[in-house]
């Protein structure tokens, strides 16, 4: 496995920014695969900050 081709990211649902810690559930999906497609998947999401 070449790593400087890999990528992990989590898209995570955009409600999770309204929701308290205590009600807080946990909705999104890991993509782990080649750089240049989840880039061409991700690429135009916002980043959590």
């Amino acid at each position: 496995m070449d790593l400087q081709n890999e990528k992990c990211v989590m898209v995570i649902i955009e409600k999770m920014k309204e929701v308290s810690e205590i009600d807080l559930n946990y909705y999104g999906i890991a993509i782990c695969g080649a750089k240049k497609k989840i880039n061409k998947l991700t690429g135009s999401m916002p980043l959590l900050r």
